[in-house]
């Protein structure tokens, strides 16, 4: 945009120094060339902004669903190391009832032992199904991410490159609108 004021504004200079000495199709050009760079900053500003929206837009949810990818990656982490402290409580519950038993323990203590044995194992198998459903369902997320993020980088190109020839035909229209003035100049 700045470049193509510049561009503009060099032009008018030209433009005004040449019909200052006398006004003439060539004066009129240049100063039709000044003015019309407005129009193209226009039209450049707003393809700069068209595309800063949709590849932003498209970049953001990428974004967003990578983050979803973490979170629920690191939720599984969470089951498996809850998971393994529970498989590791069991064999040591498992140890101290073997022990109470070999020595002859006392009842009380072997039912307690016991017990903590059993709910333990409980929460030990619903661990490990947790985690099994969750890895399940990880890996079912990381294919469709990957299918998605395969079609919005598609989405992405198809975008940029729709972007682009609008922009071509747009800065073309644009020129082919001024180059009848041009040709009116009689060298």
């Amino acid at each position: 945009g700045i470049a193509l004021h510049e561009f503009g504004r060099c032009f008018t200079r030209v433009g005004e120094v040449e019909g200052s000495l006398e006004q003439t199709p060539l004066s009129n050009a240049i100063l039709a060339v000044s003015n019309h760079t407005e129009q193209l900053s226009k039209v450049y500003v707003d393809h700069a902004d068209q595309e800063s929206k949709n590849v932003e837009e498209t970049l953001t949810y990428y974004i967003l669903m990578c983050n979803a990818v973490r979170d629920t990656i690191q939720r599984l982490l969470a089951f498996m190391q809850a998971r393994d402290q529970l498989l590791h409580q069991t064999e040591e519950l498992k140890s101290q009832r073997e022990k109470l038993m070999s020595k002859g323990g006392q009842p009380d203590k072997v039912a307690k032992v016991e017990a903590d044995l059993q709910s333990t194992t409980e929460k030990k198998d619903l661990a490990i199904s947790n985690v099994k459903k969750m890895e399940l369902l990880v890996k079912d997320e990381l294919r469709k991410f990957h299918h998605d993020k395969q079609f919005d980088v598609k989405g992405i190109l198809k975008v940029f490159a729709e972007l682009q020839m609008d922009y071509a035909a747009k800065m073309r229209r644009s020129w082919e609108g001024l180059a009848p003035t041009v040709e009116n100049i009689k060298a």
